[in-house]
This record gives structure tokens, sequence and C-alpha cells, in this order.
């Protein structure tokens, strides 16, 4: 499993690294962070379906 992690420039170099050292060692997180990420994805593609669209 690949996993992408963005960091934002307000991050230190030392603060991405011990995020990613926790991650390592509890692969748990990495599964409640993309299930977390699906139901958002699922719920705005329904909330963008209801949408009433022109004719």
């Amino acid at each position: 499993m690949y996993v992408v992690w963005v960091a934002s420039s307000l991050m230190t170099a030392r603060e991405v690294q011990e995020v990613c050292a926790e991650l390592r060692n509890h692969p748990e997180l990495i599964e409640a962070i993309e299930q977390e990420a699906k139901a958002k994805l699922v719920s705005m593609k329904e909330a963008a379906s209801q949408t009433p669209t022109a004719s």
C-alpha cells in the first residue's frame, strides 16, 4: 500500500518525520484515516448528485 502524505510548509522536516514514524508504527491509523476520507468522498458525491441540474 502506498500512502501519499502532503505536508504544508508550516511543518518542519522533523514534524513530518515524526508523523510518518507514527503512521509506520501504527498501520491502523492509516486505515482509520482512509475510511474517514472515503466516507467524506461518498458524502460529497451524494450531495453533488442531489443538486438539481438545469434542463
